[in-house]
């Protein structure tokens, strides 16, 4: 017994492997023998619970199960009481413990079941921290590949664009229809065309410029249709009153919302070449 509870003793600080093992071999035993010795198992029974119990552990008792053949029941209590040992004293909860009757062979597999269960707990590894995982360089790559791709388009519309206008060297009232007619076909064909171009992988930021750009040739479609009204259907004070005053102040706002588009473009190209290490043109 005082070997057993040396050994519950060091269970407390934490055991290695093989101070487990031998810690419930010497458990297992101990306890049979204290079962035996107090009445609670008869021989065979302790003998089978001994057996029993190592078997569901994992645990080699051969060298010690010869000693339940020992027959020192009596003598066994004997020596416990009149021990005046100090290094053989028991504390309090030993002795509290020793004061409990005696466990049958189900609570003396239920113990070692328990004890095994927090072994395993103990040795068991740290979780690990996932890594957050990073875009891959084929993805980057290919969303570079086709925001250029894109870019290049919207420079390509644009050229088309600049080709379908009708610019007369001077605008007369004889050219003039002529010339906002082409317009408004111009400003059509750019529109729908960016519209139509496809924004797979294309970086958000050019895709928000490409709409921009197309809402801007729309509103010049609509101003080319306005002039076209006031050059071939309203009267004079139509083109000098309120209505004309409006065509002349969304032609202005027009312009303007031109050149706003070129600034965002540039910066956007700077940007957009250093990101993906490519090499992205000015815009038309």
């Amino acid at each position: 017994m005082s070997s057993l509870l040396k050994y519950r003793a060091r269970e407390r600080r934490g055991l290695a492997a093989g101070e487990w093992i031998a810690m419930v071999a010497v458990f297992i035993v101990g306890t049979g023998l204290g079962l035996w010795a107090t009445g609670g198992l008869e021989m065979p029974q302790a003998r089978a619970a001994l057996i029993d119990l190592a078997q569901r552990s994992g645990v080699n008792v051969e060298p010690y199960i010869g000693q339940i053949n020992n027959p020192v029941g009596a003598q066994l209590r004997q020596v416990v009481a009149s021990t005046s040992d100090p290094q053989a004293e028991i504390d309090a909860e030993d002795a509290a413990a020793e004061s409990q009757p005696p466990l049958d062979a189900a609570a003396l597999r239920q113990l070692v079941a328990d004890a095994g269960e927090t072994a395993q707990q103990d040795a068991a590894p740290a979780p690990t921290k996932k890594k957050k995982a990073k875009q891959p360089r084929s993805a980057k790559a290919n969303e570079g590949a086709a925001t250029l791709q894109y870019w290049n388009q919207l420079n390509s519309i644009m050229t088309q664009e600049e080709g379908l206008r009708n610019t007369p060297g001077k605008v007369t009232a004889e050219n003039a229809n002529g010339f906002v007619n082409s317009l408004a076909a111009a400003n059509t064909f750019a529109a729908q065309e960016i519209r139509g171009l496809s924004t797979k992988n294309v970086d958000p930021q050019v895709v928000a410029l490409g709409g921009e750009i197309a809402a801007w040739y729309e509103a010049g479609a609509a101003n080319n249709g306005e002039a076209t009204y006031l050059l071939n259907e309203a009267d004079a004070d139509t083109r000098r009153g309120g209505r004309g005053k409006s065509y002349e102040k969304s032609e202005h706002e027009h312009r303007k919302q031109c050149e706003e588009i070129n600034r965002k473009g540039d910066a956007l190209r700077d940007k957009m070449s250093k990101k993906y290490g490519l090499d992205f043109p000015d815009l038309k």
